[in-house]
């Protein structure tokens, strides 16, 4: 039976390992999380994640992870550190069942409180604090302080989770036999012998049962029992926790992985620790909860914690294998293209030329080729041809219709041959192919027959490696080189002019390095260059404006540029630091990279690629993403500003701690007060954004000082020497609906300068 399990799982694996969009974010040790297993997540009103582990209670708040534990020193500390479940009552009360009882924590306050001294005890929030004491079931309503006896079930059971639903009717699971529901006074024995593990109630008001060993079963709200087991899509028979996502997708934790299942039409996909980036730590799944941004966040029994928001993973990675059929072949993925029937023909350097099916979403090598360094592809669809430069190997040309495969290459002497054997770009103009090459560049008629023959393009400049070419709207070439600036030839007659970089003059092209031409949508030329910048060529007043680091673009060098096919104003760019639109009208910037969520250590050059239908393409040196453009401008998920850490004189401070100075958390403090000899302070600001692709550059300002607003660069804003006086830090993220967080700060003045020591005769 092991032995089948693991083939099933290897199976549904390797059906959509080269292709993924959904990608985890992980709190492990390593980011301060104080034990590996964690059993319960909790996201309380103000989106502060609250983690239950076998070794206290953590807090993270975007920034740091902040343990609770038990303190001998302290009346006010957690009493027992093995946390087995949180819940919550939707304000400012979190409630623990612990290994040997049960707490309460005011977050306001950071103090806990022990409510019930009895091991093996469950509980749940609805209008009112609900506990098990082995067959019993407790409701207080005053912050335990007091408890009614509210069911008893049969003396055999023993209780091992609750939950109440949106009917209030309140489902009792238990150890050994199986779910009871209480309604109106009555109990009623739904399911017989079992070990029932969770109990969850979703958007359709059907009732959720994970078990020990019997799979799952679902309770359809005109009372409709189904089991599933595993054998089917479900991957084991023990389900430990359930959660709903924005999308109405039901995810499933497992003992042996994470399942997202649509309930709607029975698709689903298992996700498991596979050693990949971006991956599950661990496939041994114990709870899963949603935040108010629609975030997932899943505990593991040896990984920590995970979380993904999946209405946000718009980036869909494509990763190389040579183990998987129907996987890219290489990993370092280039230039890309179409055909006329929508197929993607891929280069990559090292594989060869793959071939993507979006219909199958299979990659193929194509074996016509043995070529394994591809540097550049061209679709000729008058003679639905795919032209195919390689590097040290020539050109390719491969007739689609008869899968014939041409090869051209350089011979030396021979004027009439290729220029030289590494192939850079191709473009087309008036049937000839015009071909960069390393050393120069040259045009063939492909039609001709007899003995092909390449006729060189400016033969008397030293062109040398040529990486890019375009034709304009005005029929004219225009030639990138690396180090010696553009030329734009004329076909027509001939000419050309040489465009060089001038130091201190900003008309002129911003570097010599110039690695990708091409046009816009309005027809305007844009070249790409390695200082960093992207020139766009002014015909009317015949110079270069240039848009770069100054405008807020990211990266030291612009690899490639393509139209945006939403607006015809705005480019995509490829740089070293990662992706970037460019709005022209405004000179807006967006930049993307790793940190927002493109799942690509670092992007190839002419890695860019916009389909017909509006897909981006982009190549890295470890696989290649797809997405869909409009999906970079999704409404922006909601979450708030807030402070969340103060240090007065280089010392943290926290509510009751003899300094005075907080009463309550920073998190829910309005305003607090420093002595004359405590202007020396620091703020810790958070955001309870946790969607990569949602962030939004912040800015603070401290009125009464200046109405200034700055850039918030670090997550620690420091104050010194600051006068005696009445402040204001204020934090907001401009352009943007999301409230601005205010903390006033009084700063009291020495005694010898206060009022009252004017008054002392």
């Amino acid at each position: 039976m092991r032995h089948i399990l693991t083939f099933l799982i290897f199976i549904v694996c390797s059906l959509t390992a080269h292709a993924q969009n959904i990608y985890f974010n992980h709190l492990t040790p390593a980011n301060g999380l104080s034990q590996i297993s964690v059993n319960s997540v909790f996201a309380d009103k103000g989106g502060t994640i609250w983690m239950a582990t076998r070794m206290g209670l953590d807090c993270y708040d975007g920034n740091s992870i902040h343990v609770y534990s038990y303190d001998a020193n302290n009346p006010h500390s957690l009493f027992c550190n093995n946390v087995r479940q949180v819940v919550g009552d939707g304000n400012h009360t979190i409630y623990l069942s612990c290994s040997e009882g049960v707490a309460s924590l005011d977050v306001h306050t950071l103090r806990f409180t022990t409510l019930h001294c009895s091991g093996n005890m469950s509980i749940c929030y609805s209008d009112a604090l609900y506990m098990s004491d082995k067959n019993i079931v407790y409701r207080t309503t005053d912050k335990g302080k007091t408890k009614k006896l509210y069911a008893r079930l049969p003396a055999c059971e023993t209780v091992a989770t609750m939950t109440m639903d949106s009917r209030k009717r309140l489902w009792i699971g238990t150890v050994s036999g199986g779910l009871y529901l209480l309604q109106g006074g009555k109990q009623k024995h739904v399911i017989n012998d079992a070990h029932i593990t969770t109990i969850y109630e979703d958007s359709r008001h059907n009732i959720w049962v994970g078990s020990w060993y019997n799979g799952l079963w679902t309770i359809a709200p005109n009372g409709k029992t189904t089991n599933v087991k595993a054998g089917s899509w479900l991957i084991s028979n023990f389900v430990r926790t359930f959660c709903e996502d924005l999308q109405g997708n039901m995810w499933i934790g497992t003992y042996h992985g994470l399942i997202r299942y649509n309930p709607t039409n029975g698709q689903h996909r298992l996700f498991t620790a596979d050693g990949q980036v971006g991956s599950l730590t661990n496939s041994s799944i114990w709870s899963i909860i949603r935040d108010q941004q629609g975030t997932l966040w899943i505990g593991t029994y040896f990984g920590g914690v995970n979380y993904v928001n999946p209405e946000y993973e718009i980036f869909t990675r494509y990763r190389a294998s040579t183990r998987q059929k129907g996987a890219l072949s290489f990993p370092v993925v280039g230039s890309m293209t179409e055909d006329a029937s929508g197929r993607l023909w891929i280069s990559t350097e090292g594989g060869g030329l793959n071939i993507y099916d979006r219909k199958t979403q299979e990659f193929s090598r194509f074996s016509g080729i043995p070529t394994a360094n591809i540097k550049a592809l061209h679709f000729d669809r008058r003679r639905n041809t795919m032209w195919v430069g390689s590097h040290l190997d020539g050109l390719y040309r491969v007739d689609l219709a008869s899968g014939r495969v041409s090869n051209y290459r350089h011979i030396r002497n021979d004027r009439t041959s290729l220029p030289d054997d590494i192939v850079r770009d191709i473009i087309e103009y008036n049937g000839r192919i015009i071909v960069a090459t390393q050393n120069g560049v040259a045009s063939i008629n492909p039609d001709e027959g007899g003995k092909p023959r390449f006729a060189r393009i400016l033969p008397k400049e030293r062109l040398l490696a040529v990486p890019s070419l375009c034709i304009d709207r005005h029929n004219q070439l225009w030639i990138a080189t690396d180090g010696n600036g553009v030329y734009r030839y004329d076909l027509h007659t001939g000419r050309h002019t040489h465009f060089v970089h001038k130091t201190g003059d900003t008309t002129t092209i911003s570097n010599n390095y110039v690695c990708h031409i091409t046009n816009d949508r309005l027809g305007r030329v844009w070249l790409s260059t390695a200082s960093g910048n992207i020139n766009m060529y002014d015909e009317v007043k015949g110079r270069f404006t240039s848009y770069g680091a100054a405008d807020g673009l990211k990266g030291d060098g612009v690899y490639a540029a393509t139209p945006s096919s939403l607006d015809k104003y705005s480019m995509l760019l490829i740089t070293n630091h990662g992706f970037a639109v460019l709005n022209t009208r405004n000179r807006e910037i967006r930049n993307y990279d790793c940190a927002v969520g493109i799942p690509l250590e670092s992007i190839n050059e002419k890695g860019l690629y916009v389909t017909h239908d509006g897909k981006v393409l982009i190549g890295g040196i470890d696989g290649m993403v797809m997405f869909d453009e409009r999906d970079l401008y999704k409404t922006t998920a909601p979450y708030r500003l807030g402070f969340s850490q103060l240090y007065v004189n280089g010392k943290e401070i926290e509510p009751n701690d003899g300094t005075d100075i907080l009463q309550y958390d920073l998190r829910y403090t309005k305003e607090l007060t420093l002595d004359h000899d405590q202007t020396v302070f620091s703020v810790e600001y958070f955001t309870t954004n946790f969607v990569k692709a949602n962030d939004r550059p912040v800015e603070f300002r401290l009125k009464g000082l200046s109405n200034q607003w700055i850039p918030a660069r670090q997550k620690i804003l420091s104050f010194s020497g600051l006068p005696s006086g009445t402040y204001t830090l204020e934090l907001r993220c401009p352009d943007s609906d999301i409230a601005t967080a205010s903390l006033k700060i009084r700063i009291l003045p020495p005694w010898y300068l206060s009022w009252w020591a004017y008054i002392i005769p």
